[in-house]
């Protein structure tokens, strides 16, 4: 079943972050960023009361339309029929049951058999989107700071309603299963860093561009935040005549990202060491502008994290 996201639609949106904005807000879709992966993203028109509207992005943690969520997980593409399942496995109150076995110790609930049912997994799905909207509504809220110079500025937190049922009205401790939720967020003109060659930004901005880009991941160790999906698709490059060569860069998509628990420095650096972030927009665009553009990009592993686990005079054969 198709997505119902597309330009020119209008959708009503839920939010009590942002108390000016006040509690419910109308936006229009203009384009929809695709494919579809563990979100769905679009450019739309946030519509505000007596005031112009203003371009923003939307991202929805929607279980239903994120293609590549549902491929990762080996879960069939959504239906009207998966929905009645959930639905009734929700009025039965065996959806709860499950989540509460799933967020447990119980070794059968940490990953998706094949046994699930068609309800179960559209849980287990809903469960994922709650967590990767909490992860990056996190970091947000944790880079607060940074926002509107090297993230984008969050809008608001919201919630929205795609397919709301007329057989069956959720009770008020229920209805929370049935909301999609999503961020409401600045509107960054750019290119990505992926696009950084077929950008026609001049090479002699280049290895300014990708320098600063791997730096800046360094903002989010600092706040002691692991990123498990740095990539270049992920850092937006945009024109801005104050900032050094003329552009800025954006980091986007925090929703893979986790905070240090009560980890040692030698367990952090490790985690930090085998996720190598830096290296994921260093040696990946190194790689792609010598291949495709013949561009000669100096970069070279910093081994801090190495450095930073050895503080502890621990056993580093890992690194």
């Amino acid at each position: 079943m198709a997505a119902p996201y597309k330009p020119g639609r209008f959708l009503i949106l839920h939010q009590e972050s942002t108390p000016k904005l006040g509690t419910e807000l109308r936006v229009q879709v203009l384009e929809i960023f695709e494919p579809l992966t563990l979100s769905c993203v679009m450019r739309v028109w946030l519509d505000e009361d007596g005031q112009d509207p203003v371009e923003a992005v939307l991202k929805l943690f929607d279980r239903h339309f994120a293609t590549q969520l549902r491929e990762d997980q080996k879960i069939d593409p959504w239906s009207a029929q998966h929905e009645s399942a959930y639905l009734e496995s929700i009025r039965t109150g065996q959806v709860n049951e499950f989540l509460n076995k799933l967020r447990g110790e119980e070794e059968d609930y940490q990953e998706p058999p094949e046994g699930w049912s068609v309800a179960e997994n559209e849980a287990y799905l809903h469960d994922m989107c709650i967590d990767m909207f909490e992860a990056e509504t996190a970091v947000y809220s944790k880079l607060e700071s940074y926002q509107g110079t090297s993230i984008p500025k969050l809008i608001a937190k919201v919630t929205v309603d795609i397919a709301p049922s007329h057989t069956y009205q959720p009770s008020s401790d229920d209805a929370d299963l049935l909301h999609v939720s999503g961020i409401l967020i600045e509107s960054i003109p750019g290119t990505t860093l992926s696009e950084l060659g077929n950008s026609g930004i001049p090479r002699s901005c280049w290895q300014s561009i990708v320098d600063r880009a791997v730096g800046s991941i360094r903002i989010l160790s600092d706040h002691n935040i692991l990123n498990e999906d740095v990539r270049p698709a992920n850092v937006v490059v945009a024109q801005d005549s104050q900032a050094e060569d003329g552009y800025r860069i954006f980091m986007i998509d925090f929703a893979q990202c986790r905070f240090r628990e009560e980890e040692s420095d030698f367990d952090w650096g490790r985690a930090k060491w085998a996720e190598d972030e830096e290296g994921a927009l260093g040696v990946v665009t190194r790689g792609r502008l010598a291949r495709y553009h013949g561009f000669d990009l100096a970069y070279q592993d910093p081994g801090w994290y190495r450095q930073w686990a050895r503080k502890e005079g621990e056993n580093t054969k890992w690194a």
